[in-house]
C-alpha cells in the first residue's frame, strides 16, 4: 500500500482474533473490527468490571449511546495484544434498538465516537448493498433465463 493513502481496515466479528490483529499491527494498518459478547467472552467481561467512559448523543431524532474504554487486553491468551473498545447502541424514537460492538487500535475519545461509529457501521451498509445488487442481478439473470426457456 502506497504510504501516503491513509487506511483504516474495517471487518467483521470473524476477524477480531490476536493473529489477524497482529498481522494488521505488524503491517500498520489502522482497524476497526467487530465484536460478539459470545466469541469474546473474556473481553466483555474485563469491560464490564472496568471503568469506561460514556456518553449519549441525539442527531436526528435518533440516540447514539456509546461505552468505550482504550487499553485492554484482547483475550486471556494474548494479553500483550492491547485494543480500545467501543459499545454502542442505536435507539430510534419508535422504541426500536441495535447493538454494536467493536475494538480498534484508534484512541477512543468523545470528540471522536460518533465519527468512528459511522465508519464501523459503513462496513455493513456497503457489504449488504453489495450483497443485495448481486442477489437482484441473480434473480433477473434467472428470470431472463426463465423466459428464455419458456419461449
Amino acid at each position: 500500500m502506497p504510504p501516503q493513502l491513509k487506511m483504516i481496515v474495517v471487518e467483521d466479528e470473524l476477524h477480531s482474533n490476536a493473529p489477524h490483529i497482529k498481522l494488521l499491527n505488524s503491517l500498520n494498518y489502522r482497524y476497526m473490527i467487530g465484536t460478539k459478547p459470545d466469541d469474546h467472552k473474556w473481553l466483555f467481561e474485563w469491560v464490564k468490571a472496568s471503568k469506561c467512559e460514556e456518553i449519549s448523543l441525539k442527531k436526528e431524532k435518533i440516540e447514539h449511546r456509546f461505552k468505550w474504554i482504550n487499553d485492554v487486553p484482547l483475550n486471556a491468551s494474548h494479553e500483550d495484544i492491547r485494543v480500545n473498545f467501543i459499545e454502542y447502541w442505536e435507539v430510534e424514537e419508535k422504541g426500536k434498538i441495535q447493538h454494536f460492538t467493536w475494538v480498534t487500535d484508534i484512541k477512543v475519545t468523545k470528540d471522536n465516537i460518533y465519527k468512528l461509529m459511522r465508519g464501523a457501521r459503513a462496513r455493513w451498509r456497503i457489504e449488504n448493498e453489495t450483497f443485495n445488487t448481486l442477489k437482484i442481478k441473480d434473480i433477473i439473470l434467472n428470470t431472463i433465463l426463465v423466459m428464455v426457456i419458456k419461449i
